[in-house]
């Protein structure tokens, strides 16, 4: 049974169009309605004269206090071994196992969503279950009623928003901040539509049978779990997040920006997010770098700009030599600006490239540079810590985190999981001996969390040493974050620690 047939899902809409916040700006501008507009007042007498000449002269212009900067810890890069611990069984062998999600039954009337230890999930009226990104988190909706409300949950279960909230669609957004779509109508017009349901799992945009719905869109912190009134719109969104801010556009186009504690942020007329703790603009004759408090933490001639692959470094461009290096997040400089790019692969690895050919090296966090900057292309692979580096004849070098090629020739790009063809099979490489030492007749499943799943030998492997977590078993699936290995009728189910 395909269960995408039978279940109807929903799909974010993504259109064109501004959209209008429930941001309040009527505080806006307070601060400037406090600076002082006085000016020094000097008397003078005119020389072979009696009279006394009144005359004003500004004030010396004061330089702008540099408020010290809290220093954030940068979390350790960890490349851990997984290792299984078992947390239950099912017996029930009437369980499915599909797209991160477990059901029973044959068709759309009698369809039951389980949760990860196969009890009925929302007391059986849950319809379907939808992982939402690196949050940790799943959405639900129930059956039912003239509009699907969606629940979430954590993969245990617990819930976190209840379907009262009357929410008819959750979209992640990062791995902390989620968009809720709040249904209040229906149209035809795509225009006034935040969201549409579709029965086609595989749809980008609208169909003649979907439902189109009107409301509003908001924020929900899965942090400080509420949601972000001040980041309510009622057309299409489009978020973006800075650390603990969220920003949108208002229905002028301009940048509005909420904090975590849902407080609207008034920058500096100007100034930019950059990174996920800084705001930075042109002022007084310089680049100017703010915290989030709209302290001054950094001014001169060196601009912050922020990375989508990491948030604890930021880049550096010096607007006098037209040259670009790399700060922590707490800016201290890593590497001085001397590139003619640099951008983040990960947390501990960057490309970056000295010429005007588009050519890429890569460098790592503390500066050090393991390849020279001679490849057309640079991508990350499934694999940690291994890269799939482009030559100009088309072919590519497999490049490990200190800068060794361990693999050369490939014309595939190693997309994936780092692999080979070997003969009639493949081989991948074990992330912490550098060896192709998984043989395989088939391509690996990556299970994620260090794990690989040979569905063709029914073996479960561990990507960094290349050891076997388990086999002899009849087949291995995944569903909120846990592994189901069956053997007959029974389906151990695992933690991954």
């Amino acid at each position: 049974m395909d269960i995408k047939k039978l279940i109807a899902g929903a799909a974010a809409l993504v259109m064109a169009g501004s959209v209008l916040t429930a941001c309040d700006d009527k505080d806006k501008d307070k601060d400037d309605d406090k600076k002082s507009s006085s000016k020094a007042v000097v008397t003078e007498a005119v020389s072979g004269s009696d009279e006394e000449v009144t005359t004003t002269t500004a004030p010396e212009e004061e330089e702008p206090e540099t408020v010290e900067l809290e220093k954030l810890e940068i979390p350790a890069s960890e490349s851990k071994s997984p290792v299984l611990e078992e947390v239950g069984k099912i017996t029930d062998d009437s369980l499915r196992f599909t797209d991160d999600l477990i059901y029973s039954g044959d068709s759309e009337e009698n369809v039951m969503i389980h949760d990860y230890l196969g009890n009925k999930l929302a007391d059986g009226k849950a319809g379907y279950v939808t992982k939402l990104g690196d949050t940790g988190l799943y959405a639900y909706y129930l059956k039912g009623g003239d509009i699907a409300y969606q629940g979430l949950i954590t993969a245990e279960g617990e819930e976190i928003v209840s379907p009262d909230e009357k929410v008819g669609l959750f979209r992640e957004i990062d791995d902390r901040f989620i968009m809720a779509f709040f249904p209040e109508g229906t149209t035809t017009n795509e225009d006034e539509a935040i969201y549409y349901v579709t029965a086609n799992q595989f749809s980008f945009m609208p169909n003649d049978n979907d439902i189109l719905y009107t409301g509003k869109v908001k924020v929900y912190d899965t942090v400080n779990k509420k949601f972000l009134e001040n980041t309510t719109v009622t057309e299409s969104p489009s978020y973006h997040i800075y650390g603990d801010i969220v920003s949108f556009y208002d229905k002028d186009m301009n940048t509005v920006y909420v904090s975590a504690d849902d407080k609207v942020i008034e920058p500096k007329e100007g100034f930019n997010a950059a990174g996920a703790r800084f705001f930075t603009g042109y002022a007084e004759g310089g680049y100017q770098t703010l915290d989030h408090d709209m302290n001054l933490v950094m001014s001169g001639n060196t601009m912050v700009s922020g990375f989508d692959s990491t948030k604890y470094y930021v880049g550096l461009f010096d607007s006098e030599s037209s040259s670009y290096g790399l700060a922590d997040w707490n800016l201290e400089t890593v590497i001085e600006p001397k590139y003619k790019s640099i951008n983040a692969l990960n947390d501990t690895m960057f490309q970056y490239s000295t010429n005007d050919d588009f050519k890429y090296g890569l460098v790592t966090a503390d500066g050090t540079e393991i390849t020279k900057d001679e490849y057309d292309m640079i991508s990350e692979t499934d694999t940690p810590g291994y890269y799939a580096c482009k030559k100009s004849d088309g072919t590519y070098d497999l490049v490990n985190s200190e800068g060794k090629i361990v693999d050369s020739g490939s014309t595939d790009g190693y997309y994936g999981l780092a692999g080979k063809q070997d003969g009639d099979g493949y081989a991948y490489i074990a992330a912490n001996t550098g060896e192709f030492s998984i043989k395989t007749e088939n391509s690996l499943t990556d299970f994620g969390k260090g794990i690989a799943y040979d569905s063709k030998a029914h073996v479960l492997y561990d990507i960094y040493t290349g050891d076997k977590l388990a086999e002899g078993f009849d087949n291995a699936y995944t569903a909120y974050g846990y592994i189901y290995v069956i053997k007959g009728t029974e389906a151990t189910v695992y933690a991954v620690k």
